[in-house]
């Protein structure tokens, strides 16, 4: 399974719904991914603007639940680097 199919399947299960806050259901569904290794370490993640868009959700909620996950000893902040310009010849 790829990250973005991770990403994806995360989506699906947030139930917006519930009593159960966003952010506790990201950073339960993330460490879930993270201890299974369907994310490992290191793995390059969307930023938080495309995570939130990604899970139908603000850019603090993630922002928040990427919080919450680093105090947990469970960093999830490898973002994928910006495509880099090509520099001036």
């Amino acid at each position: 399974m790829t990250t973005t199919d991770t990403l994806h399947a995360i989506a699906a299960r947030l139930d917006h719904a519930a009593a159960v806050p966003l952010y506790e259901q990201i950073v339960r569904a993330l460490r879930e991914a993270i201890e299974s290794r369907l994310l490992p370490a290191g793995t390059p993640v969307p930023s938080e603007p495309e995570l939130a868009a990604l899970f139908g959700v603000s850019r603090q909620t993630v922002n928040v639940a990427l919080t919450k996950l680093a105090q947990r000893g469970l960093p999830f902040a490898s973002v994928a680097p910006a495509p880099s310009s090509p520099s001036p010849s």
